[in-house]
């Protein structure tokens, strides 16, 4: 008799939809709207990290060959291509000679 009872939903400690581990899963805590249940981390936030989004960079890359150097740089030092002019004062992504706006931000050239 107790096997057709949680069968036909008469026994309501454990089995049918409503049982089980973590006490089911629709409609309770752990269901398909559950938050943050993923044990790798997705669906996460992001955590909040120490750096900002505006934080000049202390480096960029050479319009001409591509090599890091530090942001305030006038020369690369793999290449020797001039570094000014062709980096936003701003985020200092690099600028084509004839731009009047920056591609990653915005700003205006100048």
């Amino acid at each position: 008799m107790g096997f057709l009872k949680r069968i036909l939903g008469g026994d309501h400690r454990s089995g049918g939809h409503g049982g089980g581990h973590d006490g089911g899963h629709h409609g309770s805590r752990r269901g398909h709207d559950a938050r943050d249940r993923d044990r790798h981390g997705w669906g996460r936030p992001a955590p909040a990290g120490d750096v900002e989004a505006n934080a000049p960079l202390r480096q960029l890359a050479c319009a001409g060959c591509g090599a890091l150097n530090a942001a305030d740089a006038r020369f690369c030092a793999q290449c020797g291509a001039a570094q000014r002019g062709n980096a936003c004062g701003r985020c200092h992504s690099a600028l084509a000679a004839d731009a009047r706006f920056c591609p990653s931000c915005g700003t205006q050239a100048g």
